[in-house]
């Protein structure tokens, strides 16, 4: 999952934030925020997802984001 996702890449030192976005989900945003804090002792903070890419998702939906050092492969 997500988490995983997360634990297989390196946070870039110059921007080493992690973001957790929502669209109306909060109670499954503060889930995964504690389920991230436990397994990697980062605590990723929590926004409302923004209005354009939230239209697309739908209600619901949770997201993490960061800025590793690897890329991803598309």
């Amino acid at each position: 999952g997500m988490i995983n996702e997360f634990m297989s890449h390196t946070l870039n030192k110059d921007y080493p934030y992690v973001m957790i976005v929502h669209t109306d989900n909060e109670e499954r945003a503060k889930t995964l925020q504690t389920m991230l804090y436990e397994k990697t002792g980062v605590m990723a903070e929590i926004r409302i997802m923004g209005p354009i890419i939230g239209a697309h998702v739908g209600p619901g939906s949770v997201a993490l984001g960061y800025i590793s050092n690897q890329d991803r492969p598309l």
